[in-house]
């Protein structure tokens, strides 16, 4: 597995840790944010987030990577798609 991080090109400044191997074992928090944080995942009506079919399709890939990964301690824990509705 190829753990060199590549320089993220928004120009902003990354938050790894220099000193931890991402590729070990641990909790980790992810975000996942649209393009130009574009509505995508959905919109919220009456304080609920109702997914987009590009929603379900995230939801249902989320909840499949321990499934596809190639390590087989992968598991996740709860997750929000968020009231922004362009995060994961």
């Amino acid at each position: 597995m190829n753990t060199e991080y590549v320089e993220i090109k928004s120009g902003r400044k990354s938050t790894r840790l220099s000193h931890w191997n991402y590729a070990e074992n641990g909790w980790y928090f992810v975000t996942i944010c649209t393009s130009n944080r574009e509505n995508f995942f959905g919109n919220i009506t009456q304080g609920q987030m109702q997914l987009s079919n590009i929603g379900k399709i995230a939801q249902q890939f989320w909840q499949d990577i321990p499934i596809h990964s190639k390590k087989k301690d992968v598991y996740l824990d709860r997750y929000v798609i968020s009231c922004s509705d362009n995060y994961l």
